[in-house]
């Protein structure tokens, strides 16, 4: 399963994907930020407009944002906005090795919500942060897809709309200011991105990403 950006309200006026044989109870799992939460909400509503039944599972403080595309919640622990202002994460920052404790309550919080997300799901889609969901999804006998993030760095730059992805372990404030750099001062691969967004802006990526899935299921020709 690749990952879909929804960028504009309009896509969810535009086609309706092709039905269905079947209609799925389907959770989609994602933890991290709200820009790991956004695209799955296009694809929740894409899903549901299919028919299926679709279950948005995230962090609490996501619920508000989730309800408003009236798709249904479930809640999985833990806030990242308190993880981003707490002192463990600074802590991790420093370079501090942590008790292993202190990271698999908050997994083991993460892998009991989820569990309880998904009992009675006949598909499970998780994102690279909920990696949990895998493992789920076998204990249940269930199929899953993994919502794929990283890929499109690389994609990104074979198009020639962005410099080469930064590798986790070299991220730094120089290499992102290197990486910004170049992004402003290369008119040639801004006016590429520009005529990319054009062509994102126009083709409906949730149909087309719903229509992936189905094919995938068998549950269309």
């Amino acid at each position: 399963m690749n990952h879909y950006v929804f960028s504009r309200k309009k896509h969810l006026n535009q086609s309706l994907p092709i039905a269905p044989s079947r209609k799925l109870k389907i959770t989609i799992l994602t933890v991290g930020s709200r820009g790991d939460l956004q695209p799955y909400c296009a694809l929740a509503i894409g899903l549901k407009r299919a028919g299926h039944e679709v279950t948005l599972a995230t962090h609490e403080n996501f619920e508000l944002f989730v309800r408003k595309f009236d798709l249904k919640f479930a809640p999985i622990a833990g806030s990242m906005e308190e993880f981003l202002q707490s002192k463990l994460l600074q802590r991790l920052i420093a370079g501090e090795k942590l008790n292993p404790y202190e990271g698999d309550k908050l997994l083991l919080q993460q892998l009991e919500s989820a569990w309880s997300a998904c009992l009675g799901s006949e598909v499970i889609i998780y994102t690279p942060l909920a990696t949990f969901g895998y493992h789920i999804a076998d204990k249940l006998g269930v199929p899953c897809f993994f919502a794929d993030q990283p890929v499109w760095g690389e994609k990104l730059t074979r198009l020639g709309v962005s410099p080469q992805p930064i590798p986790y372990k070299k991220v730094s404030d120089k290499t992102l200011a290197a990486a910004i750099e170049i992004v402003l001062g290369d008119k040639v691969m801004r006016c590429k991105a520009q005529e990319l967004g054009q062509k994102i802006r126009d083709e409906d990526g949730v149909a087309n990403a719903i229509e992936a899935f189905h094919r995938h299921l068998g549950l269309i020709r």
